[in-house]
């Protein structure tokens, strides 16, 4: 009795089972549905009857899940749970019941079995037992049921409709399309990988309304997966769609609701093109270098007398390739035995060369742009020699010992580094190192000399130079020495005194004149010294005219000294005056003889020379009459005396100065060089980490994708990275030349040496892209990137420009602290008074504001004071006014006026709030002044900055608006009736375009590093960037330009995208100027910019209003 009470409950939950297990069938037949759907569409044939025969499967499976599901048996005790829980007021009584025994639950035993059984009948019969069953009267389950029969029904019908593509609507029995009447152009083709399709059908026949571009695998005429949409032309029974690119051979079908074409084969064909060219450079056997390969580069530098080994891979194999030369001739390249994509030849250049890669394959098909190949050859120049002290020619006792400090530096390596020394007739050889001296690197040697063990006599002449020797180009020992310097041995009781100021008439006397001689004559020793000097190391044929000019030199100062002796009266000085004429005379006839007796003549003659010069220095007063004069007066000795003079203690007032205009033009030159590299190694770290990104996103998308269309986007996406990345190799080539040339080698080696190591990640992240090994190729460019950006840190320290950006960051730092300042004083002057120690929400907001003023202003005391002790040692003045300034600061406690300020205005003493702040605004005023002054001592007139950044953004203006006058002008000369010219050979020199401009003509590199070096002068980050953002668009066009195979870029384009991005910069520039120059009474008192959506209308007003319109 008790178990049919429980029949019902058994039935719903029945129920409930057989739709849980019909909607489970329902969902495996539909994921089985759409993947014989996904199936169908790939088969060219699919067999008939397909959508019926899965609908009838699929409904089987549904009725066989639902007759299990509800025949499973049910487990009565855990049904007996479920009805206790939901009606504890049984309280056990149904468990109870169901565990007597089977006979007791027919006939009870007892009274208590009786009463058990009667009361959860009688439950039974008063509660519904089937509300346990969940769903059972859901009114959602006939809504989900339908909706999964509507499902399945439909992708039956729409699997029997796709049974094949075009039989459907024609009725053919066979599994291919039917074929009808269609023209389409261009039927079978052959087209370079890459290139873009355009397919035309026109219908002869009835025109469909939809026709479909169907591409096919070219071996079995199989749906590849791609379908274009083509576009009818207006009326015309012509249809078109276009694939964006080809990579690969296929066939293809215009397929429409009456039928479809027959497929057409596009074959496609790749270019012969250069991807690597490797240069293996065996220096000359003197240099005792091994061979160096230097792996994918377009510019390779080697030293003279070097055999070079090209290796160019190609993209696939060629018939014919050379090497042609800017000089005419041709150099074959010959195809590796193993390796038929490899080309190599060897080649010994006795000059710069520049070789275009001429590549022609089986087919006659030559590459589109032969690209460069330049060879910079390095002379194996001297070693460089610099006494750097004393430095001058000097003057000295008998008995002093002089310190002589050289430098010595040479790219190939050293042998003995020494000092040559006269005194007198004695000449004696210093050696300073043996051999061995490591090559590009320089080395600090020096040595005392005593002149009390050469015997040294006053009026003596001392001369001293430097000599290093190294292998010349013939394999041949050389000699190099410095410049000849003297010093002369003044007399024991060679007096100076201050004497009196006195006119031209008077004290001109023998010593005087002497020493006018013996300068002119130092002169003339100095200039034979520099030909023996060049002679040794390019011969003396070539410096014949020189020569002569020395001789003719030789004889004026001859001359002189005979004048001077018809006034002399003193015997000695006599004496030695003519014994100084008769030498100069013999120096200038041993001169004449140079052009047949060579170098022997010039050391004769300059042995002469130093005679004569001994002699004059002989012949010189013992006294010298020292005045101030400023004009040539008797207290004009010459250079000789400079060392005393600058000991004597004058009583009148004298300028000291002197500007050494030489060494500040070297200086300058050199920091310029340094600014230069700094600006290219900031772009090209910039353009490493902006492509180690994209790189890394790119990973990520390609993961991603699923569709085939997708994955293709991606891949030509990351051909144009590895493009980008091939073009930054390029350009760390040519940072590279330009560290390694003559000028920066000496000052650049170690950086260059570090630079080439970034290289090397630089190539390892463009051949990685090349395997699409993208994971390994994000690490090498994030290396390389880092490796730039230390090299960067370096090269601005090197350039003074360590604290450079910091000192921008502080200068716009204090300026947002003035002008916070500024308006917090504002807001209390305009804050309503309240009673003492009543709140309110405008006090607590300008508390708010006061309290970050305070840590603002902490913070910037502590950079400051960083700074400062950072600058202690390279930049002294630097640190100096950033002390003074953090000093002065803290003494005025601007932090404490700021936090006695917020605590008054936070419980209305506004009084008191508004004299704490004035006291701080005067001291943050200060502060920054002392910021600017600060950074202008470092950083030079902010306003100048400007003014330059805005004189170079109008050359740059000016260079593309040019451009684009140039070519929107008709070509010159073209057209009018001339004929075509015949077609040229290939291998033939293809000239470079001339024209100057700064997007397609030779004008690039100039109009580049014009940007850079705008980036550098402007002052603000954000100006800073909109530079760079210029610099990163030109290259972009520029890249665009040698992409289109030298066709002209879109100039409008170029306007919008560049030009207009030039002249609003400029706009910027002009207004932060503005800023700037506060105190100019000519800046307009509107300083507001005309922002960016209206500058166009603006201007287009102020042009008709001048107009007159």
């Amino acid at each position: 009795m008790l178990l049919k009470r429980l029949d019902p409950v058994f039935d719903a939950q029945a129920a409930v089972r057989r739709r849980w297990a019909g909607l489970a069938a329902m969902t495996v037949a539909l994921l089985c549905g759409f993947l014989l759907w996904a199936w169908l569409r790939g088969q060219d044939a699919p067999p008939a009857g397909t959508g019926i025969a899965w609908l009838l499967a699929s409904v089987f499976l549904i009725w066989s899940a639902r007759r299990i599901a509800g025949r499973w048996p049910f487990d009565l005790g855990a049904m007996a749970r479920r009805i206790e829980g939901r009606f504890p007021d049984l309280k056990g009584r149904l468990l109870t019941a169901l565990e007597l025994p089977e006979p007791s639950r027919s006939k009870p035993q007892g009274y208590l079995e009786e009463r058990l059984l009667l009361e959860t009948l009688t439950h039974s019969t008063e509660h519904d037992w089937t509300v346990v069953t969940r769903g059972r009267h859901d009114w959602r389950w006939p809504l989900l049921q339908g909706a999964f029969w509507l499902v399945l029904c439909s992708l039956g019908v729409h699997l029997q409709s796709i049974d094949s593509p075009v039989r459907s609507a024609l009725g053919a029995p066979s599994g291919r399309a039917s074929v009808v009447p269609v023209e389409v152009t261009p039927g079978n083709i052959e087209i370079e990988k890459g290139a873009k399709l355009v397919v035309e059908a026109r219908f002869t026949e009835s025109v469909p309304e939809e026709a479909t571009l169907e591409l096919l695998e070219a071996e079995s005429d199989k749906p590849v997966g791609r379908s274009f949409e083509m576009r009818r032309a207006l009326d015309d029974p012509v249809f078109a769609a276009v694939v964006p690119a080809v990579d690969k051979p296929v066939r293809y079908r215009v397929v429409h609701q009456n039928g479809a074409s027959e497929s057409y084969e596009v074959k496609v064909y790749e270019l012969p093109r250069l991807e690597r060219a490797d240069v293996t450079v065996t220096p000359p056997a003197y240099a005792g270098q091994k061979p160096e390969t230097f792996r994918d580069v377009r510019k390779v530098s080697a030293l003279e007398g070097s055999g070079l080994l090209f290796a160019l891979t190609v993209n696939h194999p060629v018939a014919a390739a050379e090497l042609y030369g800017e000089d005419g001739k041709s150099i074959p390249l010959a195809v590796d035995p193993d390796n038929p994509r490899l080309l190599t030849a060897s080649v010994r250049p006795e000059a710069d060369r520049r070789y275009r890669v001429h590549l022609v394959d089986a087919a006659d098909r030559a590459n589109a742009d032969p690209p460069w190949l330049t060879v910079k050859l390095r002379r194996n120049e001297p070693p460089k020699l610099e006494l750097a002290l004393p430095g001058r020619d000097t003057e000295v006792s008998a008995l002093e010992e002089v310190m002589l400090q050289g430098k010595v530096w040479d790219d190939l390596g050293l042998g003995q580094v020494g000092a040559t020394v006269t005194v007198g007739d004695r000449t004696e050889t210093i050696l300073l190192a043996q051999a061995g001296l490591k090559p590009r690197e320089t080395h600090q040697l020096s040595t005392l000399l005593a002149l009390e063990q050469f015997e040294a006599k006053p009026q003596q002449l001392v001369s001293y130079h430097l000599w290093a020797e190294d292998v010349g180009p013939d394999g041949k020992m050389r000699r190099t020495q410095s410049d000849l310097f003297f010093a002369e041995i003044r007399d024991w009781d060679h007096a100076f005194r201050e004497g009196v100021q006195q006119g031209e008439s008077s004290g001109k006397g023998a010593g005087n004149q002497a020493g006018e001689l013996r300068q002119q004559q130092k002169e003339v020793l100095n200039a034979t010294w520099k030909l023996i000097r060049e002679a040794g190391s390019g011969g003396i044929e070539s410096r014949l005219a020189d020569v002569q000019v020395v001789r003719e030199g030789q004889d004026r100062v001859a001359k002189k000294v005979a004048a001077v002796l018809a006034e002399v009266e003193d015997s000695q000085v006599r004496e030695a005056l003519d014994s100084a004429r008769e030498k100069m005379e013999q120096a200038a006839a041993a001169l004449g003889e140079v052009p047949g007796q060579g170098e022997s003549a010039l050391a004769r003659a300059q042995g002469l020379e130093r005679a004569a010069y001994q002699d004059l220095l002989a012949a010189e007063a013992r006294e010298t009459q020292v005045t101030q004069s400023k004009s040539r007066s008797s207290g004009e000795s010459g250079g000789s005396q400079q060392r005393q003079l600058m000991q004597l203690e004058l009583k009148e007032n004298e300028n000291r100065y002197e500007s050494e205009r030489q060494a500040e033009k070297e200086e300058s030159t050199a920091q310029e060089e340094n600014l230069e590299v700094l600006a290219r190694l900031k772009e090209l770290a910039r353009r490493q980490e902006a492509l180690a990104g994209k790189i890394q996103e790119l990973e990520a998308a390609l993961k991603a994708a699923r569709e085939e269309a997708e994955r293709g986007e991606l891949e030509r996406r990351l051909e144009r990275l590895r493009a980008e990345q091939e073009e930054m190799l390029r350009d760390v080539d040519e940072l590279l030349e330009r560290m390694e040339s003559e000028e920066n080698s000496e000052r650049m080696g170690p950086e260059s040496r570090e630079l080439r190591t970034a290289r090397e990640e630089v190539r390892e992240a463009g051949e990685q892209l090349q395997r699409q090994e993208l994971s390994q190729a994000a690490n090498s460019a994030r290396r390389a990137q880092e490796n730039l950006r230390e090299m960067q840190e370096e090269f601005r320290e090197k350039a003074g420009q360590r604290f450079a950006e910091e000192l921008r960051e502080l200068r716009q730092q204090a300026r947002t602290l003035a002008e916070r300042e500024e308006k917090l004083g504002e807001q209390l002057d305009k804050a309503p008074a309240r009673a003492l120690g009543e709140e309110g929400p405008d006090r607590q907001q300008l508390a708010t504001g006061l309290g970050e003023q305070k840590e603002a202003l902490e913070k910037f005391l502590e950079q400051m004071r960083q700074i400062s002790e950072q600058a202690e040692e390279s930049e002294p003045v630097l640190s100096n006014s950033m002390y003074e300034a953090v000093r002065d600061a803290r003494e005025e406690s601007p932090v404490e006026s700021l936090e006695q300020a917020a605590r008054f205005s936070r419980y209305g003493a506004m009084a008191e709030a508004q004299e704490e702040e004035r006291a701080a605004a005067r001291a943050i005023d200060r502060l920054q002044k002392g910021v600017e002054e600060a950074a202008g001592s470092l950083l030079g007139s902010e306003s100048d900055a400007l003014r330059t950044a805005r004189k170079e953004l109008d050359g740059l203006i000016d260079a593309v608006e040019s451009e684009m006058a140039g070519a929107r002008e008709p070509a010159k000369g073209k057209g009018g009736g001339e004929e075509s010219a015949p077609d040229k050979p290939f291998f033939e020199a293809l000239p470079e375009n001339p024209e100057p401009g700064p997007l397609a003509g030779q004008g690039y590199e100039s109009f580049a590093d014009g940007l850079r070096r705008l980036e550098q002068m402007l002052t603000t980050p954000e100006l800073q960037a909109e530079a760079a953002d210029l610099l990163d668009r030109a290259r972009v066009w520029r890249r665009e330009f040698r992409e289109r195979d030298a066709t002209a870029p879109q100039w409008d384009l170029v306007k919008m995208q560049l030009l207009q991005p030039l002249v609003e910069l400029r706009q910027d520039v002009s207004e932060a100027l503005s800023r700037v120059e506060k105190d100019n009474p000519l800046v307009p008192v509107d300083r507001d910019p005309v922002p960016g959506p209206f500058r166009d209308l603006v201007r287009e007003y102020y042009e008709r209003l001048a107009a007159g319109r």
